[in-house]
């Protein structure tokens, strides 16, 4: 498969579990994502990270971006 356009943002992630540092990761994210034209339906989400459980509605965004990235054969890293 032949990728029309590669992003990074692995650099952006954390490791770090607590809700701030998760909500600062995802607007990151964001940001990038924006500059890169995905659509809002998927940036929108990255930042408004709920307190409670966030890192687990963080990572649903995140399977949700990169199943959007693969069907428009954009390389993420």
């Amino acid at each position: 498969m032949k990728w029309v356009k590669h992003i990074r943002i692995r650099h952006l992630f954390t490791e770090e579990e607590d809700y701030e540092s998760v909500k600062q990761c995802m607007g990151d994210i964001a940001t990038v994502l924006e500059a890169e034209k995905f659509p809002k339906y998927l940036t929108k989400p990255c930042r408004n990270i709920p307190e409670e459980y966030s890192l687990a509605v963080a990572n649903n965004i995140l399977n949700d971006i990169y199943d959007y990235a693969d069907m428009e054969r954009i390389w993420i890293e």
